[in-house]
């Protein structure tokens, strides 16, 4: 516990993972796309943009708290374990919340069509909240986190040949979906207590946490809302089709954006540990450089993607995506926003417990 991988090392191994998550579309969504067609990619599109509301509330934005809070005792293993137990319980509760009310939309007239979507989505929200992935990165443990990554990627591609062959198989697609996108939640679930002591610690204060986590929910939820809405806007007022087109154009910055914010979030618990320390040289040396290699790499990566914006499309999705093209080069202008923003939000103003003006 007490070896520190460096920044560089943890970097490339997030590097690694995100490659991989990178590498899994690549060669899936070319399938998917000419198999299920905008519509049915329009139809899971949809559903997952809501399931993503659920979701956020059960997560409650702990994995943030639990990093930036431990990091600081991570070499106290009874502190540590205390304080994991506390952020298993409010997940706990909200997971319960949150999931109960998702399973309301099935009385809704409005989802009738979408029932069996629905019901398999529904295993994403407590997935995505009590896997206590962020344990590994209190660690700094990049190389597992990645190992557990590839080998998920892997099985979810040999689900998708396997299961998904014609255009009705939206239902098998959106399984294999959940199953990538949480399924390394299960095995860190289970492996979690090899890290920290679960529980058995008599009383818990979990009204001390309430407050800071409220914030980060509230940051969450903003970003949420950012990310999903126009999903879930252009599913009640255009329809399937055109979540299906957009999907395509966001599914590729959304790649491309995911490699990029990998540096930022291998660099949170680091940052948490030196202004804990008060060590602020150390704190500003590794923002400059981060800073510095994210613009390096966001610029030519969003001017790429303009310019290249119809071949990708024709590549990755077919012909019958061409549609979607406007809306990529519009949407790869984020790839240089959104990691300087990420970057000021929760790695210099969360570790200095300035959240609350991210918040605002």
């Amino acid at each position: 516990m007490n070896q520190k991988p460096s920044v560089a090392q943890n970097v490339i191994w997030n590097w690694v993972r995100v490659l991989m998550g990178i590498v899994f579309p690549l060669i899936s969504f070319p399938y998917i796309s000419r198999v299920l067609g905008p519509d049915g990619i329009g139809k899971v599109g949809y559903i997952y943009s809501i399931v993503g509301y659920f979701s956020l509330v059960a997560i409650f934005g702990v994995p943030n708290y639990g990093i930036k809070e431990g990091a600081k005792v991570r070499d106290d293993k009874e502190k540590l374990g205390r304080f994991v137990t506390e952020m298993v319980i409010i997940n706990i509760v909200t997971s319960l919340l949150s999931t109960a009310a998702y399973l309301c939309l099935l009385a809704f007239p409005a989802f009738q069509n979408y029932k069996a979507l629905i019901i398999i989505m529904a295993g994403y929200i407590p997935l995505s909240s009590l896997g206590l992935a962020w344990i590994y990165q209190v660690f700094e443990d990049y190389r597992r986190i990645a190992i557990q990554s590839i080998c998920i990627q892997a099985a979810s591609l040999a689900l998708l040949f396997l299961l998904v062959r014609d255009s009705d198989d939206y239902i098998q697609y959106a399984f294999v979906h959940v199953f990538s996108s949480v399924g390394s939640n299960i095995l860190y679930l289970i492996s979690a207590s090899r890290r920290v002591k679960l529980f058995g610690y008599g009383h818990y204060d979990i009204k001390k946490h309430l407050k800071p986590v409220l914030i980060l929910f509230g940051m969450s939820a903003a970003s949420t809302l950012y990310l999903n809405f126009d999903l879930t806007m252009l599913g009640n007022m255009v329809g399937d089709t055109s979540v299906g087109l957009y999907s395509a154009a966001n599914k590729v910055t959304i790649i491309v954006s995911a490699l990029l914010n990998s540096i930022c979030g291998v660099i949170l618990a680091r940052m948490s540990r030196y202004a804990g320390l008060d060590q602020k040289e150390k704190f500003r040396d590794l923002l400059r450089k981060t800073i510095i290699c994210m613009l390096m790499l966001s610029i030519p990566a969003a001017l790429g993607l303009i310019l290249l914006s119809r071949p990708i499309i024709v590549l990755l999705c077919g012909k019958q995506f061409l549609e979607a093209v406007p809306a990529m080069c519009i949407l790869s202008v984020n790839l240089i926003i959104s990691p300087i923003n990420g970057l000021l939000a929760y790695q210099v103003l969360l570790p200095y417990n300035r959240e609350r003006y991210s918040a605002i």
